[in-house]
C-alpha cells in the first residue's frame, strides 16, 4: 500500500452557480491489485475547500471555538440558541452552516461578545424564573407588580 498526494478537481453546483474547485488529496494505492481509493481525509479536504469557497468556518474551526470556550455541544447550543443537531452536523462536516449562522459563530470568537451573550442569557433566565416557558417578559413595562396583581385577580363572569 502506498499513498501519494494528487491534484483533484471537482465541480460543485450547477448552471451559473457551478464552480470548479481544486485540491490536493491523499490517494491510497494497492500495489498488488492496483486499486486506488481515497478516505475520510480526502473528504475532509474537499469539504474544507467548499467552506473556503463560501467564506465560512470549517468544521474544525467551529469545534475548536466551542471547545476554547470550554463548553459541550449541548451547553453551547443552549447558550446560543443554535440547534444541537445543527452544531453536530456542522462540526462533523455533514452540512455547511449558512452565512447568518457563520457570522454569528464568528462573533462568538470574540471573548467580549461571548461573555456579553452569557450575561444576557443569564439575566433573561433570572427574569424568567417561575414563569411558564411560553411567556416572554417585556422589560419595559412600568408597574409590573400592579399589572401582575390585577392579572391574578381577574375572573371571567357569566353574563345574562
Amino acid at each position: 500500500m502506498t499513498t501519494s498526494i494528487q491534484d483533484y478537481e471537482y465541480v460543485y453546483g450547477t448552471g451559473e452557480s457551478e464552480v470548479k474547485l481544486k485540491v490536493k488529496i491523499p490517494v491510497h494505492s494497492c500495489l498488488q491489485c492496483e486499486l486506488q481509493y481515497t478516505d475520510w481525509e480526502a473528504e475532509e479536504i474537499k469539504h474544507n475547500a467548499l467552506c473556503l469557497h463560501f467564506g465560512v468556518l470549517n468544521p474544525n474551526q467551529i469545534k475548536e471555538m466551542r471547545e476554547r470556550h470550554g463548553m459541550s455541544r449541548s451547553a453551547f447550543a443552549q447558550l446560543t440558541g443554535l440547534g444541537e443537531a445543527s452544531l453536530n452536523r456542522w462540526e462533523k462536516g455533514i452540512n455547511i452552516q449558512n452565512l447568518a449562522h457563520d457570522r454569528f459563530l464568528r462573533l462568538l470568537n470574540d471573548p467580549t461578545i461571548f461573555n456579553h451573550l452569557k450575561r444576557t442569557v443569564a439575566n433573561v433566565e433570572v427574569k424568567r424564573q417561575g414563569m411558564p416557558d411560553n411567556v416572554i417578559p417585556f422589560p419595559n413595562i412600568k408597574n409590573r407588580e400592579k399589572l401582575e396583581a390585577d392579572q391574578r385577580g381577574f375572573k371571567l363572569r357569566a353574563s345574562g
